[in-house]
């Protein structure tokens, strides 16, 4: 976090939005997503990455704000994933895509 922006915000539905409107696109983080996180078509772009509360995920509005849904693949047996260890592997996903087309 000391080299990457981090951003609170009172709504984050308002705050997606408004960055929306700059240019960004947003992906939000959920174990139901339509993509795999890496997959979505948004990694070269500037990105927002979402991640929802532990357990409960992101609101509706919030997913309904953002371009795409992303999902971590994991075991069934593993109910869902401690929001800061989704964020690394997110995060490690689009620095991966962002390599690779950089490469190609």
């Amino acid at each position: 976090a000391a080299h990457m922006p981090v951003a609170r915000v009172v709504n984050l539905t308002k705050a997606i939005e408004s960055l929306k409107e700059r240019g960004y696109y947003a992906v939000a983080l959920d174990g139901g997503g339509d993509a795999l996180v890496g997959e979505t078509g948004f990694e070269t772009d500037p990105l927002i990455v979402v991640l929802g509360s532990e357990g409960k995920g992101v609101s509706r509005l919030v997913r309904e704000a953002c371009d795409a849904v992303a999902g971590i693949p994991i075991s069934d047996m593993v109910e869902s994933l401690n929001a800061s260890v989704a964020a690394g592997i997110s995060l490690y996903a689009v620095a991966r895509a962002r390599r690779e087309a950089t490469s190609n």
